[in-house]
């Protein structure tokens, strides 16, 4: 085998953000991109709003996530026990954790609408910075896939550079696309020696936010990796995986009927110097489509 370095790029925060992730459990139900906000804002320094400490709740409740009907029904069953002394709380979050939210959250009937639109998760990341940090959308398609592995590459190569302005990047993506990092086969010896053929794609299929910690570059015989910082800690090596570009560029396209693409989290003084160079790419720069809506719990309410 010839040679193989390694280069390693982590986006400004990656240790402190790191500290903050090791620190939570796994997402609840429907909460993947409030939990992947809450880490990523404790860790680039805003830890409450207000009075309110940032955790993946209290996200999702700016967020306005949706859950389903019988995810609601099991939550009032639970909280109505709690409140009549039947169990105590450390009791249901010991059996009922993945559904024991800490506030109401708006109800869908459609079970495909349920999770985090991306515009309520833009929404709760700039209402608790104060606008102090802004969330640039970048859809991976619309009528069309913008996402072309050429100008992908070149939006890799400008997330590289765009590291000194001090960004963070959340990923929607379809995780059927993926390599299976729950398979045998996904180790890192493996990951070195092998390309992307050798490994099986992952079994479980659903839309998913992740956090995209940076990218680690195989120089020589190999591809470059997106670094994903997942909220399922099962996955891959304690919650971080690798994956190969072109499997993260069809992750992000999804091919499932809904809009997947990046969400650019930068301090709003940043924010002009971020838009202009992806818009250089021929990228536009709007909310992207994930099949969720963004509805009050008051309009949620009246459709339920």
């Amino acid at each position: 085998m010839n040679d193989l370095s390694m280069n390693f790029y982590p986006f400004s925060h990656f240790s402190t953000i790191h500290e903050e992730f090791s620190k939570m459990e796994d997402q609840k139900k429907e909460l993947c991109g409030p939990f992947t906000l809450a880490y990523l804002l404790r860790g680039i320094g805003f830890k409450k709003m207000e009075k309110n400490e940032i955790y993946q709740d209290y996200a999702a409740s700016i967020a306005r996530v949706n859950i389903t009907l019988e995810e609601a029904k099991r939550w009032r069953e639970i909280t109505s026990s709690i409140k009549k002394g039947l169990m105590s709380r450390e009791e249901a979050e010991e059996k009922f954790e993945e559904v024991l939210y800490d506030f109401e959250l708006p109800v869908t009937k459609d079970p495909k609408e349920a999770g985090c639109s991306t515009e309520g998760l833009k929404f709760a990341c700039e209402s608790i910075t104060d606008w102090r940090i802004a969330v640039i959308p970048i859809p991976s398609r619309g009528d069309k896939i913008y996402f072309t592995r050429d100008r992908f590459i070149k939006l890799i190569e400008l997330l590289k550079e765009l590291r000194s302005a001090n960004i963070e990047v959340i990923a929607n993506y379809n995780t059927g696309k993926l390599l299976d990092v729950e398979d045998r086969s996904y180790n890192l010896v493996n990951i070195i020696l092998r390309d992307s053929s050798f490994f099986p794609l992952s079994k479980w299929v659903a839309g998913h936010f992740v956090n995209l910690a940076g990218f680690w570059e195989f120089e020589g015989n190999k591809d470059t990796h997106a670094i994903i910082r997942d909220t399922h800690k099962r996955f891959g090596f304690q919650g971080y995986h690798l994956q190969p570009l072109e499997n993260f560029r069809k992750a992000l396209i999804r091919d499932d009927g809904r809009e997947g693409g990046l969400l650019i989290l930068v301090p709003d003084e940043n924010q002009m110097k971020v838009e202009e160079g992806i818009l250089d790419l021929g990228l536009p720069l709007r909310i992207l489509d994930n099949g969720s809506p963004f509805r009050s719990a008051h309009e949620a309410g009246k459709r339920s």
